[in-house]
């Protein structure tokens, strides 16, 4: 066609075209218009379906991590809508030219309106490229501690020990410290013991030892010890068993640094069957005594 008719016009004219093959000539007012809407209106419904099925395609695959299918499926189901949209627009009599400067005048306006949400997005696809964790980890992120129930697109779910359920926004996540309580499969446990100046130190650090070696030897048993001891390049750096040092002198007591190694899904059962351990022995050492704290030495502690 020459004069430099417009895309709008072209795209008008076949449209025109498709209903007169469909009426016999007969054009109706407004039927491309209409034929527009209806095509744009099918493509958001069916949508859904065309994300569903992407969806079930990850959670089938051997090769994606299965994290990804709910960002799979809302980033399909978003690019059906716009896609389906500029369908519409153009079947309607929408040149592109007039599409392509709507959205470059709207461009600007949006990614200003939708900053905040654009940045949720990206850090969102971080989490999931990089994988700093995966759901069911024990984190620790923005001032927050919690189990990872899930990473979604706009916001990451945790549930915290009082099962209290917390959304924090991705952005964040990814831009603060990241702490991952399970990501090893050891974890260090420190625990201090204030043992009075009575008592002889050698003779407490020797109890204490016994009893830390006794508690982590039960904490790894099984494979993980023999793992442990089969190969020693996979010890956590500094590894160096159970050990029990003199952490601080203070004026009553001298306090006493237990160290052992466990597996980081039981650190509180093992705190506790060593804080266990640790009040039955104590009291049998020579020069021993219990002093109730009075209120105004519980109120200094």
């Amino acid at each position: 066609m020459r004069g430099g008719v417009s895309t709008g016009a072209v795209s008008t004219g076949r449209a025109m075209a498709v209903a007169d093959s469909f009426f016999g000539g007969a054009t109706i007012p407004h039927l491309a218009g209409a034929l527009g809407f209806a095509v744009g209106g099918i493509g958001i419904w069916q949508s859904g379906r065309v994300a569903n099925w992407v969806r079930d395609g990850v959670l089938r695959s051997t090769e994606v991590d299965h994290e990804l299918a709910p960002f799979a499926r809302q980033m399909t189901r978003l690019v059906c809508i716009l896609v389906s949209i500029g369908l519409g627009m153009v079947v309607a009599g929408v040149g592109t030219g007039g599409l392509v400067a709507f959205v470059s005048a709207s461009g600007l306006g949006l990614t200003l309106a939708l900053q905040s949400m654009l940045l949720n997005m990206a850090s969102g696809v971080a989490l999931l490229m990089f994988r700093p964790f995966k759901s069911n980890d024990e984190i620790e992120a923005a001032g927050v501690q919690g189990r990872v129930q899930a990473i979604k697109l706009m916001s990451t779910e945790l549930r915290t020990a009082d099962n209290v359920h917390v959304s924090l926004p991705n952005s964040k996540v990814w831009g603060a410290e990241i702490r991952n309580f399970t990501k090893q499969p050891l974890r260090r446990l420190d625990t201090l013991v204030p043992v009075p100046h009575a008592v002889d130190a050698a003779a407490a650090l020797e109890v204490l030892l016994e009893v830390a070696k006794r508690i982590q030897a039960a904490a790894l048993a099984g494979p993980l010890q023999s793992a442990l001891e089969d190969d020693p390049a996979s010890h956590p750096p500094r590894y160096d068993g159970a050990s029990v040092a003199v952490q601080e002198m203070r004026e009553a007591a001298t306090v006493l640094r237990v160290r052992i190694w466990c597996r980081s899904s039981e650190v509180d059962e093992t705190r506790t069957r060593l804080l266990t351990e640790v009040r039955g022995v104590l009291p049998e050492l020579p020069g021993w005594r219990t002093v109730a704290p009075t209120p105004e030495s519980a109120e200094r502690r």
